[in-house]
């Protein structure tokens, strides 16, 4: 039994880093999405929702939408955007997606499950 404990010492602190490091998923481009958007196509949405996934989550986990307000969202897209050599639509892309998510209310939770 002794000689399992760092084996399994080791599998828990595996385990809590990696869900560190996942972060949450951000929600899927929706209609709502879109008639809060202000104009944004779903095409946009989407590239900035793919940067987020893509680019962001690539050096940090993604933090939930609803963690910051969009002033905020902008001036952190703002402060990373040289870092990571996104262009102007990339920039464009993505907050409009953040600020379309943020605006977004969640899903109402399905009670057949």
């Amino acid at each position: 039994m002794v000689g399992h404990f760092p084996r399994l010492l080791a599998g828990a602190a595996l385990a809590v880093f990696a869900s560190g490091c996942v972060g949450t998923v951000p929600p899927p481009v929706s209609p709502a999405m879109l008639r809060v958007s202000r104009g944004a196509t779903a095409q946009t949405l989407e590239a900035g929702r793919i940067t987020l996934t893509t680019r962001c989550a690539s050096c940090h986990r993604v933090y939930p939408v609803a963690a910051y307000s969009p002033a905020r969202w902008a001036e952190i897209v703002e402060e990373m955007a040289e870092r990571t050599k996104l262009d102007a639509s990339q920039q464009a892309a993505l907050l409009a997606y953040l600020t379309a998510a943020h605006a977004t209310p969640p899903p109402a939770p399905n009670p057949a499950g």
